[in-house]
């Protein structure tokens, strides 16, 4: 009895597998199959973000178009009024401070603007910033979580080709106690694995939560 318990852990004289190892290695390549069409999965995933992100940036554009045309506008709106207030002002003369009509308007050039131009002018100018600032916040995310995305997908494919080098070896091994050394070993790098991707997976939910949320 223990002799053959010994030959069946061992591969047979016609080098097949013994039907242990056998379902191990098609269960193994399963895995790998199902590994393999994850990574697809991400891979159209990240092309979907990236065209998202894409459109976010055209969307940004379109934004800074339309605020570049408000303040023309703005600026039209101005120059109108001033063209009023001058036109008023030649109907009605206003107090020319004892000078005579043309210094006075020469001298009313270099005058500084009144206080309410310069709180426009202000606002106008934090608004800006403000902008400035948040567009640059959203692209810099969008950077990091591609660079992440792109880390990731390094990662794996490492991996997956480091468990199918060791699942070679355990395909051609002959039973013996290396073998078994070599399987513990693949299923450790699995737990390693799905524990990684688990934790990669939820980074990048967080991240793009926080792009969703601004």
């Amino acid at each position: 009895m223990f002799k053959r318990a010994r030959s069946n852990e061992r591969i047979s004289s016609n080098g097949r597998l013994p039907l242990s190892l056998f379902f191990i290695c098609h269960q193994q390549q399963q895995q790998q199959q199902q590994q393999q069409q994850q990574q697809q999965q991400q891979q159209q995933q990240q092309q979907q973000q990236q065209q998202q992100q894409q459109q976010q940036q055209q969307q940004q554009q379109q934004q800074q178009q339309q605020q570049q045309q408000q303040q023309q506008q703005l600026q039209q709106q101005q120059q109108q009024q001033q063209q009023q207030q001058q036109q008023q002002q030649q109907q009605q003369p206003p107090d020319l401070l004892g000078l005579p009509r043309a210094d006075f308007l020469l001298l009313r050039q270099f005058l500084p603007p009144t206080e309410m131009q310069q709180q426009q002018q202000q606002q106008e100018q934090q608004q800006e910033q403000q902008q400035q600032d948040h567009q640059q916040q959203q692209q810099q995310q969008q950077q990091l979580l591609l660079l992440q995305q792109q880390q990731q997908q390094e990662r794996r494919e490492q991996q997956q080709q480091q468990q199918q080098q060791q699942q070679r070896r355990v395909c051609r091994g002959a039973g013996t106690a290396a073998t078994v050394l070599l399987f513990e070993s693949l299923l450790l790098l699995q737990q390693q694995q799905q524990q990684q991707q688990t934790a990669e997976k939820e980074e990048e939910e967080r991240l793009l939560l926080l792009l969703r949320m601004q």
